[in-house]
């Protein structure tokens, strides 16, 4: 969905295989990304989109290809860096004051965080509803999402 002003093009190879990685904007519209992923489902191995959670309805794939947003491979990848590094250096999150601006969008990594540390925050509040509180703890994130969307609605 990104501007196509920062498109690329580039030839790699990994485990012993050749491939081509190509970035195509498509400037924010849905219809271009529609169409930018029909035009390739004949000559592509795969398609990674970036939408947001609401466009998800492009994602999941075509006869021909998969397509993924790959949020599942980011949130997988983002929790194994964290082990990563909390192994490597030796205990490096223990007692880490951790703020989320999005504790709903990053409940995984923040239940992996909070093996480390209960010093986790989340601003869900006061980006959602410019509530100046910011949640303390993974119990009232999780009470906080079950009722949330009520007052939004409202």
């Amino acid at each position: 969905m990104g501007a196509g002003e920062e498109d690329f093009e580039l030839d790699a190879r990994f485990m012993g295989q050749r491939f081509k990685v190509l970035r195509v904007g498509a400037n924010g519209s849905r219809a271009r990304a529609a169409r930018l992923v029909a035009s390739w489902q004949d000559r592509a191995a795969a398609i990674g989109i970036g939408l947001t959670k609401d466009d998800a309805p492009l994602e999941g794939g075509t006869p021909t290809v998969a397509v993924t947003t790959g949020d599942r491979l980011r949130d997988i990848l983002q929790e194994w860096a964290l082990r990563q590094v909390q192994q490597k250096l030796g205990g490096y999150f223990n007692n880490a004051r951790v703020l989320f601006f999005s504790g709903r969008d990053n409940y995984k990594l923040a239940l992996a965080m909070a093996e480390y540390t209960q010093n986790l925050e989340f601003a869900d509040p006061l980006l959602q509803m410019a509530v100046p509180k910011l949640l303390t703890s993974l119990e009232s994130l999780e009470l906080y999402t079950t009722g949330a969307h009520y007052a939004l609605d409202w």
